[in-house]
């Protein structure tokens, strides 16, 4: 029997709280059809598209609100759902049947035409990239294609992002903007017209002879100059084939150095090689008149040879001896009959006509030019302190410790002074006895 009276209470009560609109646990608020009650809300709010939206992750269009009796909780209630072939009214208090569009062809709901429309709309886009037309704005969807592109770069082919601008190229500027992919072409690349190039930017385009300074051939641009009154005449030794020059005060513009070898023609605008031409004839042969080609001298003639550019009115290369001298041996001067050359290493013998090679001992031959006579002529003996060196044409000082302590005079003097320094032995003569000993 306590058992039955505790249920009966408990009964009672709930009966007595529920006539009161209120619960043991928490507050409840009623809401009418079009109402809900957001999670933590203590009052209710129109079931309409904006809180809707707010508080809902569903389509508005399909959410409606028929009220009733909420207890405050950290939930939103009051929406329901409308079933899978009907839509909320205007006012979300009710659900109704969804409208359709009927034709002769075709039955479509009005979100299936949407659908079709905007792939109507994507199909049109396709084929105006494709033809490579410019395309107007359609729609918002459309203006959403292009890429932006800042100043010095392009959106090459394939390009689909700002990531994918590459840097103008050479030749080229690019002043940016916003570009529509083509996998055919490049977008904002654009070629410098004739005679101008990109500046440092390569966002436009300039004559880099715009302020330049105009020099006419043979003549050149020195430093300091600001206008053609300033240009000079090239100078000699270099070339000057003219043309525009920008001022610069630390160099001369358009004035070139000959190569080696080379020099000016007679306009100063080029270089040539003098001796391009020029035929070379060995001594002891000339150039004779339009010949290509050197002959040996004539006798009675000195050919000391040379470079010679052939002349059709004149020999070159050929001199004839003075009255009473003849060509010498080798043709190479002249001489009188009489005489005879030597070269160095050789000597004239006594009542010889020919020279002989230098011999004897301790004996050198400097050459000479003598005649026939009862004595030898050009050889000489070496003083003790020297000897000849090997082709016997001069002497040679053997130097030894006693000679390397003086100078002139015998006397002891500073290293730089001493007599030693001259390795010939005519030189140290002069410089120990001041001339007075002389070599033979």
């Amino acid at each position: 029997m306590k058992q039955d009276k505790s249920v009966f209470l408990t009964a009672t009560l709930v009966s007595i709280l529920s006539l009161y609109n209120m619960d043991a646990r928490a507050e409840s608020v009623v809401c009418a059809n079009g109402y809900m009650l957001p999670a933590g809300y203590k009052s209710c709010v129109p079931c309409d598209d904006s809180n809707l939206k707010k508080f809902s992750k569903n389509n508005p269009a399909s959410l409606w609100c028929p009220g009733g009796n909420f207890i405050i909780e950290q939930k939103h209630q009051g929406i329901k759902i409308c079933s899978a072939d009907t839509l909320a009214d205007s006012k979300h208090k009710k659900c109704e049947k969804k409208k359709t569009v009927s034709s002769r062809s075709a039955k479509k709901t009005v979100s299936q035409n949407k659908v079709d429309d905007k792939k109507s709309v994507e199909r049109n886009l396709k084929s105006r990239l494709v033809s490579g037309k410019k395309i107007a704005p359609v729609n918002r969807k459309i203006r959403t294609l292009q890429v932006n592109c800042k100043e010095g770069t392009y959106l090459p082919m394939g390009g689909k992002s700002a990531s994918d601008c590459k840097s103008c190229l050479d030749g080229y500027y690019c002043s940016g903007g916003k570009w529509t992919p083509d996998p055919s072409m490049n977008q904002g690349l654009t070629k410098c017209a004739t005679g101008l190039i990109p500046d440092s930017t390569k966002t436009k385009c300039y004559d880099p002879t715009a302020n330049q300074i105009s020099c006419k051939a043979g003549t050149y641009l020195p430093m300091g100059g600001k206008s053609a009154s300033d240009c000079k005449s090239c100078l000699d030794g270099y070339y000057c084939s003219g043309g525009k020059w920008t001022p610069d005060p630390s160099m001369n513009q358009g004035l070139t150095k000959c190569a080696t070898g080379l020099i000016p023609d007679s306009t100063k605008t080029k270089c040539y090689n003098p001796d391009a031409d020029k035929i070379n004839c060995k001594p002891g042969t000339y150039l004779p008149m339009n010949a290509k080609s050197c002959v040996n001298c004539l006798d009675g003639y000195s050919c000391a040879g040379g470079k010679w550019t052939p002349d059709p009115s004149m020999n070159q290369g050929l001199m004839k001896c003075a009255t009473g001298l003849i060509s010498n041996e080798t043709k190479t001067a002249c001489k009188t009959p009489d005489a005879m050359d030597c070269k160095p290493g050789e000597y004239i013998p006594a009542n010889k006509t020919k020279c002989t090679k230098c011999s004897g001992t301790n004996k050198y031959c400097p050459g000479v030019a003598g005649k026939k006579s009862d004595v030898d002529q050009g050889i000489y003996l070496c003083p003790d302190i020297s000897k000849p060196n090997s082709e016997k044409t001069a002497c040679v000082l053997t130097l030894n410790k006693s000679m390397m302590q003086y100078g002139p005079g015998g006397q002891t003097v500073s290293l730089s002074e001493q007599c030693w320094n001259n390795t010939g032995a005519e030189e140290y003569i002069k410089c120990m006895f001041g001339g007075k000993v002389r070599l033979p």
